[in-house]
């Protein structure tokens, strides 16, 4: 594919329109089985009423052929997905982050992440309190959104052993490995029976060895072996709860050969889990999460190199027939020296050939941590003002890293159009 320049903002603005647009959104209670339509997130522009009436032509005029305004646009083109995470609190409370924040999700993506099916967490509305008690106000919500914008939705994570999502109940239950898969198989049953044929893809098993710098991460691997057969289970279970959903295997470390932050040992691991649920017929595919460091990515040259890295990589598992997403991509700055402009310019090119990459390499789902640097993980929960990982500015402007992904898309868009397929290596 031949490479050109981000779009600037100018050129941006002429592309894109004004939205315009409310969300009426009323959280669900606990065990409801009905889940209240909510009012879809406009996305068109908006037009002024005439009050002039027009003589008809005996010509009618011409169909206007609408023009691609958002990356959603495009890779609905492309039969792909391009999606973002946003958390229910910030659907529940629009006065917390603006009503512009939820317009602008539903105006841009085609696929909703959501965080919302850990089984606990400290703050309202934990999914699992008890082993007897479901709250499914988060996700309900994520899922009402989701659909009032025809969005698809992934959710995050059926299983998960970091000790932040292990109530207390569960952790402190000294309970037998064979309770534990009863407990499991009926929370797979309820939860994705629940959402069958509305959450089109499962993060099934996430960051299943724990991570390499902390301890009691791993509360699953732990309890239930590391021969791993008890994945394989998971994973039927899942399936059979919804067998037309998509089902990840979702981890850390694994993605860049060539980056830093790689454990190989890891990546073997998870790499042979993979096949063998895949050679068990079980539909598996494999979630680079990609968190990077900008750091590693400051010349054009570590960019390169890191995205050939990427392709061989991913290309390894597309040739024994697994998928790969990109399901949690972000790529902060904080470490990287310069004014603010260059900083968004070096992130910009690197989101620019790793997202290339990514598509080249077969790539259909790619989602991003997070829309806004307002909101990233780094500054919600590591108070890292100055990550700024994500395509769109505190403000909710778009960023060099935002116009890399609309110039990508279009570029694939024309080249769709006109019978070429982009074959290029990095």
């Amino acid at each position: 594919m031949t490479k050109s320049k981000p779009l600037s903002r100018r050129d941006f603005l002429k592309l894109a329109g004004a939205t315009s647009a409310g969300l009426a959104l009323s959280a669900c209670g606990v065990n409801a089985t009905k889940l209240p339509t909510a009012t879809p997130v406009s996305t068109s522009t908006w037009t002024p009423t005439s009050t002039t009436t027009l003589a008809p032509s005996s010509t009618p005029p011409p169909t206007a052929t609408p023009q691609p305004s958002a990356l959603r646009d495009f890779a609905q083109s492309l039969g792909i997905m391009i999606g973002a995470q946003i958390s229910s609190f910030h659907i529940m409370n629009p006065e917390y982050t603006g009503k512009d924040y939820l317009k602008l999700h539903a105006k841009e993506f085609n696929l909703l992440a959501s965080e919302d099916i850990d089984w606990y967490s400290p703050f309202d509305h934990p999914l699992r309190p008890t082993r007897d008690q479901f709250d499914f106000t988060l996700a309900d919500t994520a899922v009402r959104f989701a659909e009032a914008n025809n969005q698809r939705i992934r959710e995050h994570h059926l299983l998960w052993g970091s000790k932040s999502v292990i109530p207390p109940w569960l952790k402190n239950g000294n309970f037998s490995q064979k309770e534990l898969f009863t407990i499991i198989e009926e929370h797979i049953a309820t939860v994705v029976g629940r959402y069958k044929g509305r959450v089109h893809e499962w993060s099934v098993v996430n960051e299943l060895l724990g991570l390499p710098w902390e301890s009691g991460n791993r509360f699953w691997y732990d309890q239930l072996g590391s021969n791993l057969d008890w994945v394989e289970m998971v994973f039927g279970w899942v399936n059979e709860a919804d067998p037309d959903a998509s089902l990840i295997l979702n981890d850390f470390g694994i993605e860049i050969p060539e980056d830093p932050i790689y454990y190989p040992d890891r990546a073997r691991s998870i790499y042979s889990l993979a096949r063998k649920l895949k050679e068990k017929g079980l539909p598996v595919k494999v979630g680079f999460q990609m968190h990077l460091d900008g750091q590693y990515y400051r010349t054009q040259e570590q960019q390169q190199r890191k995205a050939r890295s990427l392709k061989e990589n991913i290309l390894k598992y597309k040739n024994v027939g697994i998928d790969v997403y990109i399901t949690e991509f972000d790529l902060r700055m904080n470490k990287v020296p310069g004014s603010q402009e260059e900083r968004y310019d070096i992130q910009g090119e690197a989101y620019r050939i790793l997202f290339e990459t990514s598509l080249e390499a077969g790539v259909e789902s790619f989602t991003t941590w997070g829309m806004s640097d307002r909101y990233s993980y780094f500054v919600e929960t590591l108070k890292w003002a100055d990550a700024d990982p994500l395509p769109f500015d505190q403000q909710y402007k778009p960023k060099p890293a935002y116009f890399a992904l609309y110039d990508v898309l279009s570029q694939y868009v024309a080249q769709k159009s006109s019978g070429i397929t982009a074959t290029s290596t990095p």
